[in-house]
């Protein structure tokens, strides 16, 4: 009977660690998506920012080009 007792115990004592561990795993889930969700975001937005960047470049080539014709 006290092995029993004693299993038992053993169990109530883990099962807070599992749920423990459980939440940590949860929360690195979440951090993650959200990293991946940001990450993405800001990535476009770098491209659209360097595309822009070589639109003006070529403008100011374009101006370059226009005065040196006059």
């Amino acid at each position: 009977m006290r092995n029993f007792i004693r299993c038992s115990n053993k169990s109530t004592t883990l099962m807070p660690k599992i749920k423990f561990l459980s939440l940590i795993c949860l929360t690195a889930s979440f951090c993650f998506l959200l990293y991946y969700i940001y990450s993405t975001n800001f990535n476009d937005e770098l491209q659209i920012l360097r595309t822009q960047f070589e639109l003006k470049n070529q403008q100011i080539l374009i101006l370059k080009n226009e005065m040196a014709v006059l």
